[in-house]
């Protein structure tokens, strides 16, 4: 396959050594392509997710196996405890130091994941800012939804769109650090080739709906069982797209079948949402199949820096 201009022009060189980023919506198969193009290039997978962060969210969260992750070095898996807080600018931080140590061992980075915020935070480099006073931190989860956005109403006025002041955690998390600025989103700091999976949406959501019943058959509803007997229902992850149903199922509320219905729509809805944030993103190369997402990685890593 020689690369035509329009694909060439997505290649950011801004840095000597190759760097990988595989995106898409949730089930799309992304982690499976990571771990391929790994297996063939010398790579090591960074994973791009706000949820696989949490030690214990693992079947519910499509996490990679141990024996998915066998002799491909993974990072940023497991590194948060339930209840403790993790953002973008975590990634961010996190993710150029791994990057780093890869390239010293000569290996190829890989990004992966469908958090849209933390790829664009890393690529995009992304500054964060916080006016948040360190006497008031403290109190954030004490206030109601409501008091948390006029606070960030009130703080940073229009850096702030409506549509983020319903969320309970994202409130917590920009009062703590600051929304991001993002005025420079046009141009990348970081050199890579970001390529996504881009699905046929009715077969995605079949798809999704296949995994929930393997989730179902494997084991999830034990590992929220786990996780509620050490960490309490009122855990801030067991409020993530399919452990908020379990608990409701464990609690009496919903039948398994509801369970089942509910994770798959919701899941779904996830999907869709991140599909509309990754066609944001210009410089991004969609592939319809891996065969083609292979063809276009090989051909970039194939150019001479």
């Amino acid at each position: 396959m020689i690369l035509s201009n329009e694909l060439q022009m997505k290649f950011h060189p801004g840095h000597s050594s190759k760097l990988v980023v595989i995106a898409g919506p949730t089930a799309s198969g992304k982690t499976a392509l990571a771990i391929e193009v790994a297996k063939r290039y010398n790579g090591e997978v960074i994973a791009a997710d706000s949820r696989t962060i949490y030690r214990g969210f693992d079947i519910g969260t499509a996490k990679p196996s141990l024996e998915e992750q066998f002799g491909v070095p993974h990072h940023l898996l497991d590194i948060r405890n339930p209840g403790e807080n993790y953002s973008a600018a975590d990634f961010q931080w996190d993710a150029e130091h791994v990057i780093d140590q890869i390239r010293q061992r000569g290996h190829l980075p890989i990004i992966v994941g469908g958090t849209g915020l933390y790829i664009d935070a890393l690529l995009f480099g992304y500054t964060f800012r916080s006016q948040a006073s360190s006497n008031v931190v403290d109190n954030f989860d004490t206030l109601s939804t409501a008091e948390l956005s006029n606070l960030v109403a009130e703080r940073y006025a229009d850096a702030v769109p409506l549509s983020e002041r319903k969320n309970r955690q994202r409130l917590i998390k920009i009062l703590r650090l600051g929304p991001a600025i993002q005025a420079d989103r046009q141009q990348l700091k970081i050199g890579g080739i970001i390529v996504a999976k881009k699905p046929e949406m009715p077969i995605l959501k079949q798809k999704i709906a296949i995994r929930v019943d393997e989730m179902l058959n494997n084991g999830f509803i034990q590992e929220v069982e786990k996780l509620i007997n050490r960490y309490g229902k009122d855990c801030p992850q067991l409020s993530i797209i399919g452990y908020r149903h379990a608990v409701e199922y464990l609690s009496g509320r919903i039948t398994l079948d509801e369970l089942r219905e509910r994770f798959t729509r919701d899941d779904y809805q996830l999907a869709r949402r991140q599909m509309t944030w990754l066609r944001r993103n210009p410089y991004i190369v969609w592939c319809e199949s891996d065969r083609y997402a292979l063809e276009v990685i090989t051909d970039y890593l194939s150019i001479k820096d």
